[in-house]
């Protein structure tokens, strides 16, 4: 399928069961299988018979210990996409890694070996890790500075680039006897020596199936999405509105130009919360469900969190003494109507609480198949996004209306492709297999790759 025009793309992002919080409270899941691969599974399966392009894994090294009633549990990424991979056929496997608690070589050889073991299907999500929670697990008092996270975060993933390019496309060949031999004249060390990382190399596994796994991010638009932009090209976007999306993905253009980078070359992903019914009604009835299974202490840990205050000693129905309601005034919009409320004379930590409590973002879309359909199409044609990062607010339900109804309508309208173009993930986006950058730059300088790896 040639992509001389635009084709809309779709990502699942998973998470136990469900985006609402207290979707896991809910009496059509069954608590104890969100650690079954079987169930995993299910949903894998589910996403790639509606040809999805990818599922997208967000790992966590830590715990959010204030927020110990959304605690279900977390999958390392590798070990789970290692085990979808012999489970799926198609459909692209994105794993999260962080660039300020692993190492370079140990990153490029899992994802390497992913992308053999899934037939080129795997991406990487540069994590570079923000929680006090993650730094208290690896020795660290805090996190490092934004200025540190960045510059580690650059040179990370700038050495696993190299790592994969440690080997060319033809250093594998087949010798006498019809065996498989490593040509060591098409295989290198790295020698490089950095701020962060001493790394010699080579990679001890062959140039990836796609040459380099595909490579995201979450991008906010702020200065610490700047090390990763160097290099990724699938960004996901969380905007709250189509005219946010708009201008994130008009700065996202200018600082890729102003990298030099070819933005034809990159994805947007705009983050999609949903809520699905066969009615209005019925959606609007399943969000109200879910909400309802939510304990007001959601709300408080959340506006702790947002307040930088610890309210877990705040009576809840109690009025808020004027500070802590001048400072709830005062808060980010992140707080939205419930800033408004804290203004009332009278309002108590239960009523803030309860607002709150819903989801760290706003609801998102609640309704039908086709009402759903419609809002990615606007989206879509406006220009703004390329495609959407799903998060279904109950697994699995939304998911399967989403498989049955909105894909197929999506389908219809000409917006959503009806088989997979390609085998690997980057045939899925339309994005071209890298060149390896050690060859490449030995082609600019007319000269041979320099120093080939020696077997003694």
């Amino acid at each position: 399928m040639s992509y001389s025009t635009r084709h809309l793309h779709l990502n699942l992002f998973l998470t136990g069961a469900g985006h609402h919080p207290a979707a896991w409270r809910h009496p059509s899941v069954a608590p104890q299988r969100l650690l079954q691969l079987d169930y995993v599974t299910e949903l894998a399966r589910l996403a790639e018979s509606a040809k999805l392009d990818a599922i997208f894994f967000n790992d966590r090294l830590g715990n959010r210990s204030q927020q110990p009633f959304s605690l279900i549990g977390h999958f390392e990424s590798f070990t789970l996409l290692a085990a979808l991979a012999v489970r799926t056929q198609k459909i692209g496997l994105i794993a999260s890694a962080s660039t300020i608690y692993n190492q370079p070589y140990h990153v490029a050889r899992k994802l390497a070996s992913l992308d053999y073991l899934t037939g080129g299907r795997a991406a990487w999500s540069i994590r570079p890790s923000r929680g006090e929670d993650e730094a208290h697990n690896y020795g660290l008092d805090e996190i490092p500075s934004h200025e540190v996270r960045d510059e580690r975060t650059r040179e990370f993933v700038s050495v696993v680039k190299d790592l994969w390019d440690s080997w060319e496309d033809e250093a594998v060949v087949r010798g006498e006897g019809f065996k498989l031999r490593t040509d060591p004249t098409k295989v290198r060390p790295i020698d490089h020596v950095g701020t962060h990382f001493q790394v010699a190399g080579p990679l001890n596994i062959p140039r990836p199936i796609q040459g380099h796994p595909v490579l995201a991010q979450n991008y906010t638009g702020e200065s610490e999405d700047f090390g990763a932009s160097l290099h990724a090209e699938l960004f996901f976007t969380q905007p709250q509105s189509l005219d946010e999306a708009l201008l994130l993905s008009e700065k996202l253009r200018s600082r890729l130009d102003a990298l030099e980078r070819e933005t034809q070359h990159t994805r947007v992903f705009a983050a999609l919360d949903f809520t699905l019914g066969e009615t209005t009604a019925a959606a609007q009835s399943k969000r109200a469900e879910l909400d309802a299974f939510l304990a007001p202490s959601h709300g408080v840990a959340r506006l702790s969190e947002l307040l930088k205050l610890d309210l877990s000693r705040v009576p809840l129905d109690e009025p808020l003494a004027p500070p802590l309601a001048h400072a709830a005034r005062q808060a980010n919009g992140s707080l939205g109507d419930a800033a408004e409320l804290a203004a009332l004379h009278g309002v108590t930590l239960r009523d803030l609480a309860t607002r709150l409590a819903p989801s760290r973002r706003p609801q998102g879309f609640v309704g039908t198949p086709a009402e759903l359909a419609d809002h990615i199409e606007d989206w879509f044609s406006s220009g703004a996004v390329d495609g959407f990062n799903l998060r279904p607010a109950l697994l699995p339900s939304d998911l399967q209306l989403f498989a049955e109804a909105v894909v197929p309508e999506l389908q219809r309208r000409g917006l959503f492709r009806t088989d997979y173009e390609g085998d690997t993930f980057r045939e899925h986006l339309g994005l071209p297999r890298p060149t390896n950058g050690f060859v490449a730059l030995a082609a600019l300088r007319g000269i041979t790759p320099a120093k080939p790896l020696e077997f003694v």
